[in-house]
């Protein structure tokens, strides 16, 4: 149903992605567009279509999802996007070099309400200097999600990261939507959005 999701608790899916290798798999060089927590796909696959130079990787928890929307990557004969099952709290620092990424994409993360799940959460402090880590000078990290309270959390996190700043956002910047934030809009939840961008040093900088 479009209304629900299935859960997975991260706590019990500890397991790292085995035998990736993303120079076969993504015959791409980097800098990366990664959508964490990319669902059935749709906005990888339609983006990935439309930007056919640029390589797009989708993680996602649910093994399902990711085996599903890696067969229509291939119905699709779509050589710049494939689909990663993986836990990204302990298994995004073994995919990613250094300033391998472009952009992190995180739409609709799961909000786990109960103040004794909060800990499930996905973006938190970890995930944040991993993220930094693997970001391009200039690359930038994209949230999204209906529930407020949550998007301060995420928020608060970027912004205390010494690297990562808020910068300016508009539709244009950020492309696409995805199956969940279609059904989102269509109830009339009101969506709370942000983009963070990694500084560029000083002696990289342009004058």
């Amino acid at each position: 149903m479009a209304g629900r999701r299935k859960h997975v608790n991260p706590f019990h899916f500890r397991a790292h992605p085995e035998g990736i290798d993303l120079p076969a798999a993504l015959p791409f060089p980097p800098p990366y567009e990664v959508h964490i927590g990319a669902g059935k796909g749709d906005l990888v696959l339609e983006l990935a279509r439309e930007n056919p130079g640029t390589p797009f990787i989708g993680l996602e928890i649910r093994d399902f999802l990711t085996d599903g929307a890696n067969r229509q990557a291939a119905a699709l004969n779509l050589k710049n996007a494939v689909f990663i099952n993986c836990n990204v709290n302990i298994s995004l620092d073994r995919l990613f070099a250094p300033e391998q990424v472009r952009r992190f994409d995180i739409r609709f993360p799961d909000p786990w309400f109960k103040k004794r799940h909060h800990k499930r959460r996905m973006v938190n402090s970890r995930l944040v200097e991993e993220m930094a880590r693997q970001l391009i000078p200039g690359g930038d990290i994209f949230i999204m999600t209906d529930v407020e309270p949550l998007f301060h959390e995420m928020a608060a996190l970027l912004s205390s990261h010494p690297s990562l700043e808020l910068a300016p956002w508009n539709a244009g910047i950020i492309a696409g939507d995805t199956h969940w934030q279609r059904h989102k809009s269509r109830t009339g939840a009101e969506i709370h959005h942000a983009l963070f961008r990694k500084t560029v040093p000083s002696d990289q900088r342009t004058a």
